[in-house]
């Protein structure tokens, strides 16, 4: 029951909810609100974006606050800490989520930081206040997946710290001490000259940057730029011969990004089942080669929420169930769990809240 004509008329009746509640998002230009992201939609329509941006009667329409740690340390609300002392984080220091942590459960990484303060925290890990105490975590470079007490955080070391941080570590004679007590300032400091050499001998494309530029750029952006398809594309004739045999998934990216194509087996979409791919020891109701579109505006969002979307495997074409009904134990990597919690969940539950809808 669920046609062209139910995914547009709910559209609009959802959208004019979202206009009653966010009024201020819809002051700009009608083609503008168009094309935003799902991503984009679900950063607007966050609580203290609201609190930020919205009229007086956007804010009143917000539902109570839920106010955890992070949320108040991003109002600025601070705590009295109980001494000045600073504790040191055992392998099994914190209990929450029926299990034993070595962080506390509200770690975040540092937002956009840059790279010699990112090494600093590789090689010495970090102070962290949490409620009215002061933690040191261990160095990053210890931490593990397992370690890391949501998708979000194990996502964010994988794509941002570990590519950058792991091939510094790869420079010629830099050892890195085994007792943290002799990985000073200044050794932090020295290594990072002679990782930063390194990288100038592997990627001397992103050097050309001015040097105020290269120092700004957050580990993140690092990360990208050395990957090996950002290599590929735009390193110089001695970048691309450093770099070392393509991966599979390098492979596969680049098949893709050249055009080559499938031939697929036949033009049949098949249905795919609650448990119809089996890989990483389990069944699942995604392929593994599964991702949830770039940069999707709502409309097309929507009806991939209500609808599901064909996704090609290999040489079959595979009818994925509606997003709106995916869990994140359907998902089989932490990016796609957390791209399904931050950009998707927010904006279209919220949607679905519309009265008559």
């Amino acid at each position: 029951d669920i046609d062209e004509a139910f995914v547009l008329s709910s559209f609009e009746i959802a959208t004019e909810y979202l206009k009653s509640c966010f009024s201020f998002i819809f002051k700009a230009s009608e083609e503008k609100v168009d094309a935003y992201t799902i991503g984009t939609w679900s950063s607007k329509i966050s609580y203290n974006s609201v609190k930020k941006h919205g009229t007086a009667e956007d804010i009143a329409r917000l539902p109570p606050p839920n106010f955890p740690t992070l949320w108040n340390k991003s109002c600025g609300r601070k705590f009295l800490l109980e001494d000045e002392i600073v504790h040191d984080a055992g392998p099994g220091q914190f209990i929450y989520q029926d299990r034993a942590w070595c962080i506390p459960e509200s770690f975040q990484f540092p937002e956009k930081i840059n790279r010699l303060e990112g090494w600093r925290r590789w090689l010495q890990g970090a102070i962290h206040v949490d409620g009215t105490k002061k933690w040191r975590i261990k160095p990053y470079r210890t931490l593990r997946g397992i370690d890391l007490p949501s998708g979000e955080l194990k996502t964010e070391f994988k794509i941002s710290w570990k590519p950058i941080f792991t091939k510094m570590m790869e420079a010629p004679g830099l050892e890195i001490p085994t007792e943290l007590k002799d990985i000073d300032e200044a050794f932090v400091l020295s290594s990072f000259e002679i990782a930063t050499e390194y990288l100038k001998s592997c990627f001397s494309f992103i050097f050309k940057a001015s040097e105020e530029k290269v120092d700004a750029y957050t580990i993140g952006t690092w990360s990208s730029k050395i990957s090996y398809n950002s290599v590929k594309k735009h390193g110089t004739a001695e970048d691309i011969a450093k770099l070392p045999p393509p991966t599979v998934r390098n492979k596969r990216r680049g098949e893709k990004l050249t055009g080559e194509k499938l031939l697929l087996e036949d033009d049949v979409v098949h249905d795919a089942g609650p448990v119809q791919f089996i890989y990483q020891d389990k069944a699942w109701c995604v392929p593994k080669s599964f991702q949830f579109p770039p940069k999707v505006n709502r409309l097309n969002g929507w009806r991939r929420w209500l609808q599901g979307a064909i996704h090609v495997d290999g040489t079959k074409k595979w009818r994925i169930k509606p997003y709106r009904t995916l869990r994140g134990i359907d998902l089989p990597s932490g990016e796609l769990k957390t791209e399904f919690k931050i950009s998707w969940k927010p904006i279209f539950t919220k949607m679905m809240e519309a009265p008559g809808l």
